[in-house]
């Protein structure tokens, strides 16, 4: 097994992240560890379920209203931070 792991700018937004995340179309259950979110997948799925996690994470931030993207960082971390620029 491998791991997508998603940091979040503020803390605060994953316990909410991994409780919402799933009626947002991530179809593997997100799990909170100390600093982020952990979704388990196959060995090499990362890059799909990378693509199925960052969508998820765009729904979900739009549905908050937050002003935060996820940005693939390597092969298998996102971190939700504001848009750069």
């Amino acid at each position: 097994m491998s791991a997508i792991h998603v940091r979040f700018a503020r803390p605060c937004d994953a316990g909410a992240a991994v409780e919402e995340l799933p009626a947002h179309g991530l179809h593997h259950e997100p799990r909170l560890t100390e600093t982020d979110l952990e979704v388990e997948c196959r060995v090499g799925e990362e890059e799909e379920v990378m693509a199925e996690d960052s969508h998820a994470l765009d729904d979900w931030l739009e549905g908050r209203h937050l002003p935060f993207t996820p940005e693939q960082t390597d092969r298998c971390t996102l971190v939700v931070r504001p848009p750069a620029g």
